[in-house]
């Protein structure tokens, strides 16, 4: 009777392993698990990576190649954007506040033996991601090509897609970081004190930002500070780990 209880079990909990380990597994090219869900009871599946691209200013081509490149980098590089971290690609809205997203957002793949566990083929997830990157670096440069615009609504931009996005918890920002909206400008000095602030703090309010990323776009113009953050950016962005891709890195 042991026995036969002992194979019972046995047969129940292999059962529910295959099935945990089935629900798990993912096939490419859709090969995200679901944000919240516990992948074998080891890893939680990380949050979402945005790059926004500030248009409203030229970016040279020297820099925006070196842009990329870095960005590239700091995707790949899983000790800072985690495995399986969604990661999406977003304009400089020139009109209101809404971005410009990627259709097609990915997330960094699982690699070596931890990618046996969920993909059949983890070499061809591999390439496919690789693809992916490429297209990623022709989306960057359409936004790179697109008209300059009026306005520079980077803490709206920014506030509106930790609003709208529950598992955003790291910005990558490529900008020369002057903001230039009736809220607050750069240029002016001038604007709504308290109303940008409230908006900077709407950034961090959720507690889920952990990190934002600057490439920053040197202009060489005199109100634009040599190095970044900058006292106002360290204000706007208070609590949120900040650093430079082509600089020293800060932290608040």
């Amino acid at each position: 009777m042991r026995k036969l209880l002992w194979a019972i079990g046995l047969v129940f909990v292999t059962g529910v392993t295959v099935t945990i380990l089935d629900r798990a597994e993912v096939e490419p090219p859709d090969y995200c698990p679901t944000p919240g869900y516990w992948l074998h009871g080891l890893w939680k599946v990380p949050g979402h990576t945005a790059i926004l691209v500030d248009t409203s200013n030229e970016i040279p081509r020297e820099d925006g190649a070196l842009a990329i490149a870095r960005v590239d980098s700091l995707v790949r590089d899983t000790a800072v954007v985690p495995h399986l971290q969604l990661v999406s690609m977003h304009g400089l809205p020139q009109q209101g506040t809404r971005g410009v997203e990627q259709d097609d957002p990915r997330c960094v793949p699982l690699q070596g033996a931890m990618a046996n566990w969920i993909y059949d083929t983890p070499r061809w997830v591999q390439i496919d991601f690789d693809r992916w990157m490429n297209r990623l670096e022709e989306t960057f440069d359409e936004l790179v090509d697109r008209p300059e615009a009026d306005r520079s609504p980077i803490v709206e931009a920014v506030a509106a897609l930790v609003a709208s996005r529950d598992s955003l918890d790291s910005i990558v920002l490529v900008s020369d970081m002057l903001q230039n909206t009736p809220l607050w400008s750069h240029y002016t000095g001038l604007g709504d004190a308290q109303g940008v602030m409230a908006a900077c703090r709407r950034i961090g309010a959720a507690g889920r930002v952990r990190a934002v990323y600057v490439y920053y776009i040197d202009r060489g113009l005199d109100i634009q500070p040599p190095n970044w953050p900058s006292p106002w950016w360290q204000r706007c962005l208070q609590g949120i780990r900040l650093e430079v891709l082509n600089g020293d890195a800060a932290s608040p």
